[in-house]
């Protein structure tokens, strides 16, 4: 008899419960999909990729405890490597593509290992990030794109522009040397009268590549215009650009560039200046370029260093 009561009620207890885990189950998805939605919303807001990175690892730190991350992102140069706090035992490493697109690696750090549970959050937060990360990307692409030349593939003017402000903040800020190189093609013009403007591109290119390989990896080319290239040397005093203004004149006039079955042969001028501290970008654009009109006016194919 009391078996009889007691099956109706068990029954009815279980439904209860099933019922309760069902209610638990829809707002718990209803809960996650609110904060995929707010977390979307902040990495829309920007479209530079670091700032990216950080929004969402700052989202991920209100759910998940750990201890640093990295992020790297090879191309487009130059590359990004953001660290934060610091490298633990344990780490949850993410290679990010969307598309074939390669997003960059996410390396999250935590002393403790990950549960199965906050690997499976953290994907699930890594879902949101991918489209917004790629849009980034995609804008650094084509900013990148938009400071280069494309003739040279070397920085162009606009990119000389933003370039030379940073460098001077940075030199003022930890008292660091600094040096800027203006270069002309002597008789550029001879050449493109005589050989034509296609032999003049290739000119162009061949002393852009000598630039390249003559100078660091931290030294920055530009092609200012038409055939005048600027150089900033980040942390170089005046001794030491003077000889790498040397090593770039010598190596320009050992160039001979063939075109149609003919060698031409390639100078340059330069005029070479050092940052006096204190001073503005156009005071020190000016002294160097009055350096080099000095160099072209005394017979080409030498290095004047700028009055200070």
């Amino acid at each position: 008899m009391s078996t009889q009561i007691q099956l109706p009620v068990l029954e009815r207890n279980l439904e209860v419960t099933n019922f309760g885990a069902e209610r638990i189950k829809e707002y718990r998805q209803a809960q996650l999909e609110r904060r995929l939605y707010s977390i979307t919303n902040r990495l829309l807001a920007t479209l530079e990729v670091d700032q990216c990175v950080e929004i969402f690892m700052q989202a991920v730190a209100e759910d998940l405890l750990f201890d640093g991350f990295h992020y790297s992102l090879a191309y487009p140069e130059p590359a990004i490597n953001l660290h934060f706090g610091r490298q633990s035992r344990h780490k949850c490493s993410y290679s990010l593509n969307i598309e074939d697109v390669v997003l960059g690696e996410l390396t999250v750090y935590r002393g403790r290992r990950f549960s199965e549970t906050e690997l499976k959050h953290l994907e699930k937060l890594l879902c949101v990030l991918v489209q917004p990360l790629r849009n980034a990307i995609q804008y650094r692409k084509a900013v990148l794109m938009s400071q280069l030349d494309a003739l040279t593939g070397l920085h162009n003017r606009a990119a000389y522009d933003r370039d030379i402000e940073r460098e001077l903040s940075l030199a003022e800020r930890h008292k660091l040397p600094l040096s800027l190189m203006l270069l002309d093609i002597d008789f550029f013009k001879k050449v493109n009268d005589v050989y034509g403007h296609a032999a003049g591109d290739q000119v162009l290119r061949a002393v852009a590549n000598a630039l390249k390989d003559a100078t660091r990896s931290s030294d920055v080319v530009f092609r200012y215009g038409g055939e005048e290239f600027a150089i900033l040397l980040s942390d170089v005093d005046s001794l030491t650009a003077m000889d790498v203004a040397e090593r770039i004149r010598l190596s320009v006039r050992g160039l001979l560039v063939e075109y149609d079955e003919q060698l031409i042969n390639i100078s340059v001028s330069i005029g070479m200046g050092s940052y006096c501290y204190g001073e503005g970008s156009d005071s020190l654009f000016k002294r160097t370029d009055e350096a080099l009109y000095r160099a072209k006016n005394m017979g080409r194919d030498q290095v004047k260093i700028a009055a200070e």
